[in-house]
């Protein structure tokens, strides 16, 4: 359950709503993984994404679906113009532009049924930077961006793979547009062979100051880190940073600081009372208390 903005109709029709399950298992066997939501308060609209999956298996994910609506939310919708040929479609990441009143939906898109294991393996990047755009709250989409060679460029030879949230993004109050991600970094490679010896993840921000026209990738976190999302937080002067929540592998979820929005993250650091599972899970700044001294 996502906290209902004051102002809505899910908030003014009822103090404690019912809750409502967007996406189950069907009796055919499809699944749906990796959710998002986003609120659109200009429109007081709820959009809902998640992957449909033939197996709960990473490398069955097919495409994006959506549910969208204010009381109730509508029926199961697929993003066909979400993907390209010959890749499967995952990872949604939605962030509203204000100014131009635009809903970007990242993803990444995979070659295949190439798993994040092989490519972290071999060294060899099969994923996409796309994102496609709604101007009416997620009733029509544009056709797919594919961002990977822009604004990533020669860079990829460095990622073995990389990702986007999953979750959602930000637009902070300068306008800048965040879209958390990771990337499996290959810090080192065997010389002779071009393999991969030291790959490690670490998360990072996508940014744009243009209202989505043209993006940008900034520094890592430096210690390892996995799927992120990110928050604005303003102390009482109006001093801006962004804090980025990372999925982690080493039992605490790592938190880290960026006074430049993004650019670089400062101040990495274990959450020592935000305690994880061996191999990490998927997390939410709803469930997080941020406190700055």
């Amino acid at each position: 359950m996502a906290n209902t903005p004051p102002g809505s109709d899910l908030y003014t029709s009822q103090v404690d709503p019912s809750k409502t399950t967007l996406f189950s298992k069907e009796q055919s066997g499809i699944i749906y993984r990796i959710p998002a939501l986003i609120y659109i308060n200009d429109g007081q609209t709820f959009l809902a994404f998640a992957e449909k999956r033939t197996s709960a298996k990473d490398h069955d994910a097919t495409l994006l679906v959506m549910r969208r609506g204010k009381r109730q939310n509508g029926s199961i919708q697929e993003l066909s113009t979400a993907s390209l040929p010959g890749y499967r479609t995952m990872n949604p990441c939605p962030v509203y532009e204000r100014q131009s009143k635009t809903l970007f939906l990242f993803f990444i898109c995979v070659l295949g049924k190439i798993s994040e294991h092989n490519q972290i393996h071999t060294g060899k990047n099969k994923a996409r930077l796309c994102y496609i755009t709604s101007k009416d709250s997620g009733l029509n989409w544009s056709s797919v961006v594919d961002l990977t060679i822009s604004v990533i460029g020669d860079e990829i030879i460095n990622w073995a793979t990389f990702a986007v949230g999953p979750g959602h993004g930000i637009q902070m109050k300068s306008g800048r547009l965040i879209i958390p991600a990771y990337v499996y970094y290959i810090h080192y490679r065997c010389f002779l062979f071009h393999f991969p010896l030291i790959v490690k993840p670490h998360a990072f921000a996508f940014y744009s100051d243009d209202c989505g026209t043209t993006w940008y990738f900034g520094e890592r976190v430096s210690v390892e880190s996995c799927e992120c999302e990110m928050a604005e937080i303003v102390n009482q002067e109006s001093r801006s940073e962004l804090y980025c929540n990372a999925r982690s592998a080493n039992g605490h979820r790592v938190e880290a600081f960026s006074e430049s929005s993004g650019t670089s993250f400062d101040r990495p650091h274990f959450a020592q009372k935000l305690v994880e599972p061996c191999n990490g899970c998927q997390g939410s700044l709803d469930c997080v208390q941020v406190i700055l001294d």
